[in-house]
């Protein structure tokens, strides 16, 4: 049986990816609370419920998210396209954070295929949500 070949972990990487970690979820802390605050605003006025900028509200948050959805299979398929050129996962200039086992040939093209359809699926919901958020808040609005 031939040996595995193994891509060494790269310790800036590592501590890159936990910065990266620990930048990302203290913005997402920071916009839910942010979130919450102006649907508060919004649902709790003394005149009532605006419901009309709490569709505004949800439907800006939902693009959002769908962007970022869209961001994420973009850089997929990116991946996918390098995995696929070179016939090698990971690609030979791509750092990891753990040691990782090179897969070559036909185990690669299938991870390369896999990810094609993830971010298709990914993809389609960065669309779709946006717009089903929208109509189901619409539908709520309106009488």
């Amino acid at each position: 049986m031939p040996e595995t070949e193994i891509q060494p972990a790269d310790p800036q990487a590592r501590r890159r990816a936990v910065r990266l970690l620990v930048v990302v979820a203290l913005i997402a802390a920071a916009a839910l609370w942010l979130v919450q605050n102006r649907l508060d605003a919004v649902l709790e006025p003394a005149g009532g419920p605006d419901l009309e900028a709490a569709r505004t509200t949800l439907t800006a948050i939902s693009s959002l998210a769908g962007a970022g959805l869209i961001g994420i299979a973009l850089w997929m398929i990116a991946l996918g396209r390098r995995i696929e050129g070179a016939r090698r996962f990971p690609p030979p200039e791509m750092r990891v954070i753990q040691d990782t086992a090179v897969r070559r040939g036909a185990q690669a093209v299938r991870l390369a295929y896999l990810l094609y359809a993830g971010a298709a699926v990914l993809f389609v919901g960065g669309i779709a949500i946006p717009f089903r958020v929208w109509r189901l808040l619409g539908s709520l609005v309106t009488p």
